[in-house]
């Protein structure tokens, strides 16, 4: 026969067990953190999808590095593309990812460089940093809209810039 107090103390851990926080696990890391990292490490390699899998959800993350300056090891190129451009800037290569989801069609030019768009430079900021400033403010407005209306807007109108 058990003694009484083994009922009481079973009933004492189950309820401890309970009630005990279940440890939080971290969500696994978006497709633009990791396509990011991997450029910036230089493991990046483009499949045979051509075009990194990314989607609406990944524009703010992908907006927070618009800025940077770092150059990438490797980054996705356009495959129908004869441009070759030997380096470029993270917060370049963000932009024209976002544009590619913007557009729907993964690559939205031949190469991840911000040219002119009438043949003239009109501002006195470099085109990097006029691009992520309007590209963050494209973001803060369209951000609560839905999708389709959003790839509407422009986030390089009345910028002077284009992408090549």
């Amino acid at each position: 026969m058990l003694p009484s107090c083994v009922p009481l103390a079973a009933f004492a851990l189950m309820v401890t067990a309970i009630a005990a926080p279940l440890p939080k696990l971290d969500p696994p890391p978006s497709n633009g953190k990791v396509l990011l990292d991997q450029m910036r490490a230089g493991t990046y390699r483009q499949g045979t999808d051509w075009s990194p899998k990314l989607g609406w959800g990944d524009i703010p993350e992908l907006l927070d590095r618009a800025g940077s300056a770092e150059l990438l090891k490797t980054y996705p190129t356009n495959p129908i593309s004869s441009l070759y451009i030997p380096t470029c800037a993270e917060g370049v290569m963000v932009m024209w990812l976002v544009e590619g989801v913007r557009q729907r069609n993964g690559f939205p030019s031949l190469s991840p460089e911000l040219v002119p768009a009438d043949g003239s430079v009109k501002a006195t900021d470099p085109p990097d940093v006029v691009a992520a400033r309007a590209y963050r403010t494209w973001w803060w407005k369209v951000k609560t809209m839905p999708p389709e209306k959003a790839r509407e807007v422009d986030p390089l109108e009345g910028t002077g810039l284009r992408w090549r």
